[in-house]
């Protein structure tokens, strides 16, 4: 599955990451590489505003993921609504975003949508640790005990 992510919108919505942050792109990035990098299958597409020349952004991406900045008078919006037409299978793509305008492209092209404020919660809860799986403490009989001790008494 490919999720195309709408970055800033998604960053607004992470309980510990703020948009004032100087490094919040990469902080989300960071952080989807390590969910991507939970299962194979993941490819992240984020894209944000601000970048001055625009395109990928190398440092940013890796592994699965690609951070695309849009470049100077265009918005991240506007990126992302191309790509959204221009995918060939929209089925095989999950949109992250809450902005109406965005997920309406996404619903005329019958792309899945997931509000960012759901996959912030996806990724805090991936990034709790798992409790250990609890041990099975199987009981022994009386004659296996005994059959037991019969194979390791030395006297």
């Amino acid at each position: 599955m490919h999720y195309l992510i709408d970055g800033h919108n998604l960053i607004a919505r992470m309980p510990d990451i703020s948009l004032a942050d100087p490094d919040d792109e990469a902080q989300l990035a960071l952080r989807l590489k390590g969910w991507a990098a939970r299962d194979r299958r993941r490819r992240v597409t984020v894209i944000f505003d601000g970048g001055l020349v625009g395109g990928e952004a190398m440092a940013l991406s890796g592994g699965s993921v690609k951070v695309v900045f849009a470049s100077a008078g265009r918005t991240a919006d506007s990126l992302l609504i191309r790509r959204i037409q221009a995918v060939k299978n929209p089925a095989e793509y999950t949109l992250v975003s809450s902005d109406r305008q965005i997920m309406a492209a996404a619903r005329t092209r019958r792309m899945p949508c997931l509000p960012s404020e759901r996959f912030a919660t996806q990724l805090k809860q991936a990034d709790q640790p798992q409790a250990p799986a609890e041990r099975e403490n199987p009981q022994l009989s009386q004659s296996e005990i005994e059959e037991w001790l019969g194979l390791f008494d030395k006297e």
